[in-house]
């Protein structure tokens, strides 16, 4: 190209850190209601970088428990990656194939194969924060508040730890009988109903006319609680 008196060169410098953006990663293959295998899968941003190994934020997004688009929030999991964090927006299993504890089950096994892979992706494994928001927030509670509890450790990569190092919750859940508290009559009465999703996700979907509210199971809303698994372990 020829360069007249009118040209201009511009000199322009990055702004903003580049990022890789990986897609579609199997992560867990858990077995289903029916014996079927249900492949999980997470996106992973990451920053080009040529230095040493990154923390790691996982990202679990909500759905009012019958939903877990990781495709969600895009621009604040970009905002994360560029500003130095390797970030890991995952899958889990949601009304009516998932009943707690399977998709705390699948969280922690995101955690696992994160740290199983550390050295593929860059990421300092002893620094692994977990974030989400409603549903994904009471995940990401769930899964801190259980650190060293190892009965929710199911699928691969057992020899690796499932505990975080930092949770950053949006307003999730804490007490599943307690969701409607604060409003109206009509919709405390609908979280009452034993087809409201929190009852859902502790009984699942069933024919049966035994189905019970959460006020109905309060053994299982207990163990369905982060408050019950608050210890020493517990990240802030």
């Amino acid at each position: 190209m020829e360069i007249t008196a009118e040209s201009l060169i511009l000199d322009i410098k990055l702004t903003r850190q580049m990022v890789n953006y990986m897609q579609n990663i199997t992560y867990s293959q858990p077995l289903g209601q029916m014996n079927e295998l249900i492949k999980l899968e997470m996106d992973i941003i990451k920053p080009v970088v040529n230095t040493n190994k990154l923390p790691a934020v996982i990202f679990v997004t909500g759905g009012g428990f019958v939903s877990s688009p990781k495709s969600n929030y895009l621009q604040q999991r970009l905002q994360i990656a560029e500003a130095g964090y390797v970030v890991a927006s995952i899958e889990y299993r949601k009304i009516p194939a998932g009943v707690f504890p399977e998709p705390l089950e699948d969280v922690k096994s995101a955690i696992r194969y994160l740290r199983a892979n550390a050295n593929k992706y860059g990421i300092d494994k002893n620094k692994i924060a977990i974030m989400g928001g409603s549903a994904g927030g009471y995940l990401v509670s769930m899964a801190g508040a259980t650190n060293g509890y190892s009965q929710f450790d199911k699928g691969d990569n057992l020899n690796q730890s499932s505990d975080v190092q930092a949770v950053i919750d949006i307003y999730g859940l804490s007490d599943l009988a307690t969701v409607g508290e604060d409003f109206s009559k009509e919709v405390q009465e609908a979280h009452r109903n034993p087809a409201s999703p929190e009852a859902l996700w502790l009984n699942g979907v069933t024919l049966s006319s035994e189905i019970k509210s959460v006020n109905d199971i309060p053994e299982k809303v207990k163990a369905a609680n982060p408050m019950t698994y608050i210890s020493k372990n517990t990240p802030p």
